[in-house]
């Protein structure tokens, strides 16, 4: 469910203002945590089973 919610935030935050280049670094980045924290999580599950 969380997923889900990020992706929503990430698309708001891209379409606040798609043509300034800071914000479009910012969405990278963002998306670049949400990446990072998925794999960070699924590795812990595996982990843990």
């Amino acid at each position: 469910m969380e997923p889900m919610r990020l992706q929503a935030q990430a698309k708001e935050l891209e379409n606040v203002s798609p043509d300034s280049d800071r914000s479009e670094s910012s969405a990278e980045s963002f998306w670049l945590v949400t990446l990072l924290e998925h794999k960070y999580s699924r590795f812990c599950l595996m982990v843990d089973s």
